[in-house]
């Protein structure tokens, strides 16, 4: 098939995330060009599992200009021309609102609506649109998504709290969730390693995060509880990643006396994420409970579990529809410290638990069968719609 992309966001210049793991496998057997709003504040990343999932990939950005993510999804129309041939088999849309029904209006080809995360929430927190054209986007971004919506020949969604929320139609939804690329993300015997690079002694208990240090993430409570238990428990954080809140968190992480006990490593290549998660005895997903973070599904939580590692989550909506008790939950301060100590007193459990994870995504969120059940969707989409030409 001949597929044309239509992307919200850059996919140059964030992380892998769901997009690539999708594009990866699509690429390898069909023609895909995407469409995508330019980043232009962003860097573009050096990262060679980046390269390689986009290397099927032709990519055209909507424009050059610094011109906001709302301008250039209003004027993406205009740069269909840039693509030459637009005699596409179907048209997917990644989290693009305007971008995808435009397009969508202007090919008349088959439509797949992809929904990984709380697109309308998403306008409250992004950085590049006016506080007061916020009120006015989620607006105008609820009316685009209901439009979106009813032209789209099939939506997939992540999680069926997304479902839910956005009254998706039974007759045209199918989950597909997010999940884990297995073949890079086991566990490495890095323990040794760890204590070198950063001077960790053998006693010492590593807790870690991974990911976007973005305004859902509440490393706050996580640094209330490394005060209250580093006087019982030796004890380490190690903070894999940058984000908008990086030096906000380096501050807070002062400020709460626990800078001592606290390593930011910053930005690290994807490939070798997995050797970071290795070096740690037990992983947190500390978020929010905003609307974005309830309506989410973090790839890190796979990642940690295919990597053998016991996690304690916030207990979000996604996660606790996702994996359920193959993982720990802590609200507040209080409840992380309890369930720390638990883990920390009982190597059995933390074994166990990395185990039965290891199992549980292998056999439900492998990037592998996530993808080619998006593929037989998108392949019953163009073959459902050209059944009614």
């Amino acid at each position: 098939m001949k597929i044309l992309v239509t992307s919200l966001p850059d996919l140059k210049k964030i992380s892998p995330q769901r997009p690539h793991h999708l594009l990866k496998y699509l690429s390898q057997k069909h023609e895909v060009t995407v469409l995508c709003v330019n980043a232009w504040w962003l860097k573009e990343r050096q990262d060679e599992y980046l390269r390689s999932s986009l290397k099927n990939v032709n990519i055209y950005y909507i424009c050059e200009n610094k011109l906001s993510p709302i301008l250039q999804e209003i004027f993406a129309i205009k740069s269909l021309k840039n693509l030459g041939n637009l005699d596409f088999d179907i048209h997917i849309s990644l989290n693009s609102l305007l971008m995808s029904y435009t397009v969508a209006k202007k090919l008349k080809v088959p439509c797949l609506f992809d929904i990984c995360d709380d697109i309308i929430s998403w306008i409250n927190s992004s950085p590049q649109i006016p506080t007061l054209l916020k009120l006015i986007g989620k607006v105008v971004g609820s009316f685009m998504l209901e439009r979106n919506i009813k032209i789209t020949e099939r939506i997939t969604y992540s999680t069926e709290f997304l479902k839910s929320s956005y009254s998706l139609p039974e007759n045209k939804s199918v989950l597909i969730p997010n999940g884990v690329d297995t073949n890079l993300f086991y566990k490495r015997n890095e323990e040794t390693k760890a204590k070198e690079r950063f001077n960790i002694s053998e006693d010492v208990l590593v807790l870690g995060f991974v990911g976007f240090l973005g305004e859902w993430v509440d490393l706050q409570t996580v640094f209330e509880t490394i005060k209250i238990l580093q006087d019982q428990v030796k004890i380490r954080l190690i903070v894999v990643g940058n984000g908008s809140k990086f030096a906000r968190f380096k501050e807070l992480s002062k400020n709460c006396g626990v800078q001592e006990n606290v390593i930011f490593t910053g930005d690290v290549p994807y490939s070798e994420v997995p050797e970071y998660i290795s070096y740690m005895d037990i992983c947190l997903l500390p978020f929010d409970t905003s609307a974005v973070s309830q309506h989410a599904l973090p790839l890190k939580l796979f990642e940690y579990m295919a990597c053998e590692k016991p996690v304690i989550s916030t207990p979000l909506a996604g996660v606790k529809e996702a994996v359920e008790d193959q993982v720990l939950y802590a609200s507040n301060a209080d409840e992380l410290k309890q369930r720390i100590l638990e883990l920390y007193h009982n190597e059995e459990l933390r074994k166990r638990l990395g185990k039965e994870g290891r199992r549980f995504v292998e056999r439900n969120y492998s990037w592998n069968k996530i993808c080619r059940k998006f593929e037989e969707v998108l392949i019953e989409a163009s073959e459902s719609k050209r059944r009614h030409i």
